[in-house]
């Protein structure tokens, strides 16, 4: 039976009445405390990494397989990232994205068939998470999903930046 359990059972802290002694007793217990936390960190690190270290190939294909069955997911951490690290608006999920994206898995810009590529690969191809209008953040409304080429063209450029673009090289290609 555990002296925890026992009903007779009294905290050090309670049956010690000298503030002094207390103090003594709580700055030892402090001190073993710290002394047994140092040691089972380095314990606990390398068991976090030989654990790594064994299950990186498993994590990694788990990741990708992920990825091409369900793109939404990459792109919904990509976008939460880049929205806290550009203190912008995120209100988006994962059915959302879903729900935008192309039924005929075509780029609606160019028509092309998008390729889901492997995580950490950009391709013109890719699909790619295109915020309308930058400021507003990744918010519901705002973002649709187009090729990288479309959305790499686009990148900060206003519409009429990109009619201007446009307009230049009519003229000069004419």
């Amino acid at each position: 039976m555990s002296i925890y359990s026992s009903s007779s059972y009294i905290p050090v802290s309670k049956r010690i009445t000298d503030p002094i002694k207390l103090e003594e007793y709580r700055a030892k217990r402090r001190a073993y405390q710290k002394i047994v936390r140092d040691r089972d960190k380095q314990k606990t690190r390398d068991t976090s990494k030989a654990s790594y270290e064994r299950n990186k190939e498993s994590r990694l294909n788990s990741r990708r397989l992920r990825h091409q069955m369900s793109p939404w997911h990459t792109m919904l951490q990509t976008a939460k990232r880049t929205a806290r690290n550009n203190k912008l608006p995120f209100d988006l999920t994962a059915e959302y994205l879903e729900s935008i994206y192309p039924a005929d898995n075509k780029c609606p810009v160019f028509g092309f068939e998008m390729e889901i590529s492997k995580q950490g690969e950009s391709r013109d191809k890719s699909p790619s998470l295109d915020k309308i209008v930058p400021e507003m953040g990744y918010v519901i409304g705002n973002v649709t999903i187009v090729s990288l080429k479309a959305n790499r063209m686009k990148n900060n450029g206003t519409l009429e930046d990109l009619k201007k673009v446009l307009e230049y090289y009519s003229i000069i290609t004419s």
